[in-house]
C-alpha cells in the first residue's frame, strides 16, 4: 500500500510499504522510526494510505491519525521475519546517504553475518525499529 507523509514544510513523500494487518485499531505497518518516512509520520501524526483492490476493482484511501504499534508486537513481528531480515534491518541506514556506497552497506552485512552467524544467537530488534 502508499503510505503518503508531509516535512514540517509541507513537503508531501510517498512510499510503498507492506501491509501487514488491520484490526480496530486500524491498519499495521512497520517501519523504520529513523527514515524520512518514519519521522514524518512521527512529527505530523497523521498519514493516508491509498491500495488498489482487485477483487473490487477500486482503490481503498483512508486519513487519519497514525500511531506506533506497541513494542511487544513489534518485537514479535521483528522475530518473525527471516534471519537475513532481521541482520537487514540493522544494516540499513534508510533516508541517509551512505558515504562510502555499496561497499560499506556489504562491509557492515558482512560484518553483522558474522556476529550473528550462529542460529542460536538471536539477531535483536533495533531500538530505531
Amino acid at each position: 500500500m502508499a503510505v503518503a507523509s508531509c516535512s514540517t514544510d509541507g513537503q508531501p513523500s510517498l512510499r510503498y510499504v507492506l501491509l501487514k494487518g488491520y484490526d480496530d485499531r486500524g491498519f499495521v505497518f512497520y517501519t523504520n522510526y529513523n527514515s524520512r518516512k518514519g519521522q514524518e509520520l512521527a512529527t505530523g501524526g497523521k498519514t493516508a494510505l491509498a491500495f488498489w483492490w482487485e477483487q473490487l476493482q477500486r482503490q481503498v484511501r483512508i486519513e487519519g491519525p497514525i500511531e506506533r504499534v506497541p513494542e511487544s508486537e513489534s518485537s514479535a513481528y521483528f522475530e518473525s521475519r527471516p534471519r537475513g531480515s532481521r541482520i537487514g534491518a540493522w544494516v540499513s541506514l534508510q533516508s541517509q546517504v551512505v558515504e562510502g556506497g555499496r561497499e560499506e552497506i556489504e562491509a557492515r552485512q558482512r560484518e553483522l553475518e558474522q556476529v550473528y552467524e550462529d542460529d542460536s544467537v538471536p539477531v535483536p530488534k533495533p531500538p530505531h525499529w
